[in-house]
C-alpha cells in the first residue's frame, strides 16, 4: 500500500505470499486457513477461543503491540468473492481495534454470514476503512514459522 499524504491512499496491493513477508507499519497480513481447527491465532493473544468463529477471527496482545488476523476458507473454497467479504471484515476489526461493538456498523462491518445477501460493502464502510487505512497495526508474522502442511486446501 502506498501512502500520500495524511491518512489518504493512492492504491492498495493485495498479494498472496508463501514466504514471511517485510511488511510496512500500516501492511495487514490476513492468513487464509483451512478452518477453526487449524487456526493460527489459537490463543496467542491472550483471548479465549470462541467455537463460534466460523469464518474469522482478528485479535491483538493488551499492548496492542501486536497483531493477528485470519480467515476460514474451507467453505468457501468455490466462493472467492466471500473469501474476500470475510478478509475485508477481519482487516477492519484490525484497523478498527474494535472486537463485536464493530458488527453494529452492518454491511461488511457487520456480523455478516456465508452466502447472507445482506453482507455488501456499504459506503460508511468505505468510509470507515479510509479513516483507519493508514493506522499502523504490527501484524504478527510467527504463522510462517509454525510447522504446518502446506498446499492445496481440500475438502475432506
Amino acid at each position: 500500500m502506498q501512502l500520500s499524504g495524511k491518512d489518504k491512499f493512492d492504491s492498495v496491493r493485495v498479494k498472496m505470499v508463501d514466504q514471511k513477508p517485510t511488511l510496512q507499519s500500516t501492511d495487514i497480513l490476513v492468513y487464509l486457513v483451512p478452518s477453526h481447527p487449524s487456526g493460527l491465532l489459537g490463543t496467542r493473544f491472550g483471548r479465549e477461543e470462541k467455537a463460534d468463529n466460523q469464518y474469522g477471527r482478528a485479535a491483538w496482545n493488551a499492548a496492542e503491540t501486536e497483531f493477528g488476523a485470519e480467515v476460514y476458507v474451507r467453505h468457501l473454497t468455490d466462493q472467492p468473492w466471500d473469501i474476500a467479504k470475510f478478509v475485508w471484515h477481519e482487516v477492519l476489526h484490525v484497523k478498527t481495534k474494535e472486537e463485536n461493538e464493530m458488527h453494529k456498523r452492518g454491511g461488511l462491518a457487520g456480523d455478516i454470514e456465508f452466502g447472507y445477501q445482506g453482507s455488501w460493502l456499504t459506503d460508511q464502510n468505505i468510509k470507515d476503512m479510509a479513516a483507519y487505512m493508514g493506522k499502523k497495526r504490527p501484524m504478527w508474522t510467527g504463522g510462517f514459522d509454525l510447522k504446518i502442511k502446506t498446499g492445496p486446501i481440500t475438502l475432506d
